[in-house]
């Protein structure tokens, strides 16, 4: 495997930090389609911006966001299931 470019790297790590900061908890809609399931992880800038309210959403490290991506057969915290 190649090493990244430290630009590629700043954009990985920026990339990470949106998207671990927190998962739902419940199924988002936005302009009525769906656009998250349980323990999806959720970008910072939507809720910091209100596009998502923070009651939807919880940071993973919490029980409810365990909980969400427990509940989740596509979490990335969770071992494929046999």
């Amino acid at each position: 495997m190649s090493e990244l470019t430290p630009e590629a790297a700043a954009l990985r790590k920026a990339q990470e930090a949106e998207y671990s900061a927190y998962v739902a908890t419940e199924q988002i809609f936005i302009g009525g389609a769906l656009a998250f399931n349980v323990g999806d992880p959720v970008p910072k800038s939507h809720v910091d911006r209100g596009v998502v309210d923070k009651e939807q959403v919880a940071k993973p490290s919490t029980k409810a966001g365990q909980e969400a991506q427990a509940d989740s057969p596509t979490s990335p915290a969770q071992p494929a299931k046999k």
